[in-house]
């Protein structure tokens, strides 16, 4: 691969949740060829958002990219013997589930890839004479792409290049503790010892408010004129906040207090450390250049001078009661929820909506936002009378959104003019909508807030879509005081006006749809909205269940709730699908319909099930019955063997197929005599009372249709 490709291979990686880092050739000089990360702090480069080698360009001495394995939990076969790694590959896939296993021609060596259900575990592993198998965890990588040091091209069964991090399983360190313990077994080896505690992290390092604080109480005057003692702020600055671009921020408001500020050496000098980060100064440093004075600088509020003192949480009038003594008489005359999209946004409620980048978010937005604004139903929600509509994103300029308006209208057969004074747009190069920060500690609600309440009330909007939320504030997300705060400037503004508001939220890496957990950031965001939705693509194990192909479910997205603690299941999700519009100036732009699953039993004909069912009734040959089971030592057993050349399901539709076959009664799990095992062993068996009724049931459609 050439430097261009390399680069943008990093960058793909990145947006699909994995942490790259450059590797050196597989023909380079000094040890380890083509093993060896570039940098001194490579782990730290690759614990960076986004990582220093998703954003910076290959270079020619280090095309191979490796991934970080802080969070995941990765599988090395370090063994030569193909017999043996085959056998341990079975056992992983058994015991974890499949993964994406990467290989090359000239060894049996392989490595599988699965994450960790939570935190960063450390390396475990076993060894014997046949070999070692490792897993690797916190502090290490694996190359993934490029030249192994024998000449082989890297390969792999599923490249990470096209999954993202949520497709492989996740693992619990009892389930790699299984593993290990039956992989020691295979090759001869001493079972594996106790874990090492996973990391708790530090309990006394310092949180982020109180590093804001030292940095402010730093004077930025006479004393840092040396370009030495301003980057030595810098670079504690930097590893204090882990080079975050909250970081960044704080690094800019302290260089300003210097005359010769100057925005763009700044931002340069923060990228500098980056790539080279620092490894011996940190909070420490800048607590103790705090202590050397007695008073901070004061703040540059000059913006907010209309900005009340403290913080004003909702516009409730005073002298309301504590509380009320429960009146049955008031029952009666409670009004229902006045519901405006489906189940998901209400009137006087904010509702959040995750997902991870690049999956469609704004894409859905626009199309409920159209929705809205015609009173019609377009993605199989329930739509009441149109009502007005303001979208607000600050990622994607108005000529973007007006694209994907105009390709949903003509997906749809939408005149667009009949969304004229109903639908508000304002983009990323319009006012920056940021109605929430701090100053000097104190948060407050901005003066953009009361011009969007102006706002609100002039154009009477009913619906408010805010995308993304993070561009709303400028406060610490992991901050549940701040993030309360900030939800709480929308919640207060869906509660004044009786307005539904949308807020669209990123997930944090590695964050699964359907788990409220996914949310970047603090908790609070998820307390203040009456409904949590998330948005992801449809993932491989739902894939094999509805017949979709592995080169295209990424064009299915599913919507889940994410305060309920139970996901519906596949066939029954609510399922959107992503459509490619030609548009008339020559743009080619995603438009979004709904997406209703095919029935289990969609497609087969009576003659196909009996085939079945006969060779499931007939057995495997030499006295010997299938089961429902299809794990362990019952694989070779399992009655889904049974479809084989009769249709063309994959295994995640046979699955349902047996279930529901299960589930009537046709199918009847019992006991036979093995004559090769010679001891009982479950089977399962054709009802043939079930199996006439279905018989007859569809000799009747038959006749019904002809």
């Amino acid at each position: 691969m050439d430097i261009a490709s390399v680069s943008a291979l990093r960058a793909d990686l990145w947006q699909r949740g994995w942490r790259p880092l450059a590797v050196v050739n597989h023909d380079a000089p000094g040890q380890s060829p083509g093993k060896r990360p570039i940098g001194k702090d490579w782990r730290g480069a690759a614990l960076a958002d986004p990582p220093w080698a998703a954003c910076h360009p290959a270079v020619a001495h280090a095309l191979n990219t490796g991934i970080l394995c802080d969070g995941l939990r990765v599988i090395d076969l370090d063994i030569e013997d193909r017999g043996i790694v085959d056998r341990l590959v079975m056992l992983a896939e058994t015991v974890l589930g499949l993964a994406p296993m990467r290989y090359r021609a000239n060894s049996p060596r392989s490595l599988l890839v699965y994450r960790a259900t939570d935190g960063a575990p450390e390396k475990e592993s076993i060894a014997s004479d046949a070999g070692k198998v490792e897993v690797l965890g916190a502090g290490q990588q694996f190359v993934a792409f490029g030249v192994h040091h024998s000449g082989a091209a890297l390969e792999w069964t599923k490249p990470l290049d096209e999954i993202t991090i949520t497709d492989v399983p996740a693992v619990t360190r009892d389930q790699v503790r299984d593993f290990l313990t039956a992989a020691a077994r295979i090759i001869g080896a001493a079972p594996p010892r106790e874990p090492t505690p996973p990391r708790s992290g530090d309990s006394s390092a310092p949180d982020f408010l109180s590093i804001a604080r030292a940095i402010s109480a730093i004077p930025n005057g006479p004393a840092m004129d040396s370009w030495e003692a301003w980057n030595r702020v810098g670079m504690a600055l930097w590893a204090a906040t882990e080079g975050s671009e909250a970081g960044r921020t704080l690094w800019h408001e302290w260089s300003k207090q210097h005359p010769t500020y100057d925005e763009a050496n700044t931002d340069a000098r923060w990228d500098a450390i980056t790539s080279s980060p620092p490894a011996s100064i940190g909070a420490g440093t800048l607590f103790w250049l705090a202590r050397q004075t007695t008073s901070p600088p004061p703040p540059d509020d000059q913006a907010y001078d209309d900005a009340p003192e403290a913080e004003t949480p909702s516009p409730r009038p005073a002298g309301l009661p504590l509380g009320r003594a429960f009146d049955a008489a008031r029952l009666a005359g409670l009004e229902p929820y006045e519901w405006l999209y489906g189940r998901f946004l209400c009137a006087g409620y904010m509702s959040l909506l995750g997902a991870p980048s690049g999956v469609g978010k704004t894409a859905y937005l626009v199309h409920a936002a159209v929705s809205l604004a015609l009173g019609r139903d377009i993605l199989g929600e329930v739509v009441g009378p149109r009502v007005r509509v303001w979208l607000i994103n600050g990622e994607d300029d108005t000529d973007h959104l007006d694209k994907l308006v105009w390709a949903c209208c003509l997906f749809h057969q939408i005149d667009p003019a009949e969304l004229e004074g109903w639908l508000w747009l304002t983009g990323a190069e319009d006012e920056h909508i940021l109605v929430a920060t701090q100053i000097e500690g104190r948060l407050i609600r901005t003066p953009v807030y009361e011009r969007v309440r102006d706002f609100v009330s002039a154009n009477e909007i009913k619906v408010l879509s805010v995308d993304p939320f993070v561009d709303t504030h400028g406060l610490e997300e992991n901050n549940n005081e701040q993030m309360n705060h900030a939800a709480r400037v929308w919640y207060d503004l869906a509660r004044e006006f009786r307005m539904g508001v949308f807020v669209a939220h990123h997930f944090r890496k590695g964050g699964a749809s359907g788990d409220q957990d996914a949310f970047r950031g603090a908790a609070a965001l998820i307390g203040k909205s009456r409904i949590a939705r998330t948005l992801g693509v449809m993932s491989a194990d739902d894939a094999s269940k509805l017949g979709v192909l592995e080169d295209e479910r990424r064009y299915f997205l599913r919507l889940d709730n994410a305060k309920s603690n139970l996901s519906a299941p596949a066939s029954s999700a609510h399922w959107l699908r992503l459509e490619s519009v030609d548009l008339p100036n020559g743009d080619n732009i995603q438009a979004l319909k709904r997406w209703e699953p095919p029935g289990v039993m969609d497609g087969l004909t009576w003659s196909q099930i009996a085939a079945i069912l006969t060779a499931i009734e007939s057995g495997i040959g030499d006295g010997e019955y299938y089961t429902l089971a299809r794990s362990g030592a019952s694989a070779t057993r399992w009655a889904g063997l049974a479809f084989a050349g009769i249709v063309d399901r994959t295994p995640g539709q046979i699955v349902g197929i047996l279930a529901t076959w299960e589930k009537s009664g046709l199918l009847q799990t019992g006991q036979y005599h093995s004559p090769g095992q010679r001891k009982p062993r479950t089977c399962v068996r054709v009802d043939k009372g079930k199996f006439s009724e279905m018989r007859r049931e569809f000799e009747r459609a038959a006749r019904d249709d002809f």
